[in-house]
């Protein structure tokens, strides 16, 4: 017969997991379902990072890599290009929605978008409205990378 494990390691791991997901989670508050009104307008973080999205579906981006560490040259490829609100998981047919709690950011130019479009997760806390850009949905933002519209 096999020795039991004790009860309490199983439950302490299980605590200390669910911390681990929780804390990445935490940052940024809970998922905001946005409209196009949400976002129009100039967001910056302190780390330097600044996007204007225009009420046309275009952008205009500077410190890109304040907000998201980039692959070679999609910094630059970033600096322009158009946005649209669309629904994740799944695949971003480019048609955009409604309302939605992500946004696709896509550089001009098929091959650009292809190697460098990125989504910004769209949440909310006690501070506002948020968006924390992504390679991957499963991404999450530290506090200062969190871009959020300046206050007036």
């Amino acid at each position: 017969m096999r020795p039991r494990r004790p009860q309490v390691y199983t439950t302490a791991a299980a605590v200390v997991a669910a911390a681990a997901l929780l804390g990445g989670c935490a940052s940024g508050g809970t998922a905001f379902t946005a409209g196009a009104s949400d976002i129009i307008g100039t967001w910056k973080n302190p780390k330097g990072a600044a996007f204007s999205f225009n009420s046309d579906g275009t952008f205009a981006a500077q410190g890109v890599t304040g907000a998201l560490p980039l692959p070679g040259g999609c910094a630059d490829a970033l600096s322009v290009g158009r946005w649209h609100l669309v629904d994740l998981p799944g695949p971003d047919t480019g048609a955009g929605v409604e309302r939605s709690t992500w946004l696709a950011l896509d550089p001009p130019g098929r091959e650009a978008a292809a190697a460098c479009g990125i989504q910004a997760g769209i949440r909310r806390d006690s501070a506002g409205i948020n968006l924390c850009l992504v390679i991957d949905p499963d991404q999450t933002c530290s506090g200062d990378e969190l871009l959020r519209r300046p206050k007036s």
